[in-house]
């Protein structure tokens, strides 16, 4: 068994220029006939016989939404030098790959992405491999109401529960748990309940028994330190009768 792993493909026939026989060679995926450089020699997409793989890994290193981000992609074998693209699916918002296999900007939108990486060596030779990265919220900058409170009786518990979740600069979930989020209320009357909330692991705060002893239109604000606090929708509690 010979090799061709890394051999130049330079083959010297002794009894023709224009043999019967050929030399076969398995280059990238491809059967190619090997014949005297005066034949085919010069059509041989991979004359080293060094197939060109990406040998990046997959998924690619966490981006987190805000920060810049720099990663490169690696490819043995072939002739470089090598050019790259995206050929398949694609990269996060505001993430781009160079001629040169990097991955750099700032991502934006939280989320799990799927590409194809395509690399070009100067002999067109041509390697592929699916790759995946996710990107992660931002710190937290801001609250948000995800369930409002509903109109409801005066004295009675808000529901359904008033949640409130933590969000990054660019509306991304932020997940971190344990923040506290205290809730007042804008408008007459005593607010009753568990108040502050924590966090859970998804980084949403829920009020499941808040209540306010007096009717009339009523608006609540979620604040917590450090963060631009959130007024929810106006809403109106009736007379209990």
């Amino acid at each position: 068994n010979l090799s061709f792993l890394n051999k130049q493909a330079n083959i010297t026939w002794n009894n023709s220029v224009n043999p019967s026989t050929k030399v076969n060679a398995y280059v990238t995926g491809v059967n190619t006939n090997v014949t005297d450089s005066l034949g085919h020699l010069n059509f041989l997409r991979n004359p080293s016989l060094s197939p060109l793989v990406i040998t990046s890994s997959s998924p690619r290193p966490i981006a987190t939404a805000g920060i810049a981000y720099l990663d490169t992609l690696i490819a043995n074998g072939g002739t470089p030098p090598n050019f790259w693209i995206i050929s398949g699916g694609s990269l996060p918002s505001g993430l781009t790959l160079s001629s040169q296999g990097i991955i750099s900007g700032t991502a934006t939108i939280a989320g799990t992405y799927n590409f194809i990486a395509q690399v070009t060596d100067s002999a067109s030779t041509v390697g592929t491999k699916s790759l995946a990265m996710s990107v992660v919220a931002g710190t937290s900058t801001h609250l948000l109401f995800v369930q409002e409170p509903t109109s409801s009786i005066a004295g009675k518990i808000i529901s359904p529960p008033v949640t409130v979740r933590l969000k990054d600069a660019y509306g991304n979930d932020n997940r971190t748990l344990n923040v506290s989020i205290s809730m007042t209320l804008s408008g007459s009357g005593l607010l009753s309940g568990t108040n502050p909330r924590l966090t859970d692991s998804t980084g949403l705060a829920t009020f499941d028994d808040l209540s306010i002893n007096q009717s009339g239109t009523k608006e609540l604000i979620a604040s917590s330190l450090g963060l631009t606090p959130d007024t929810s929708i106006a809403f109106i509690l009736d007379t209990y009768s």
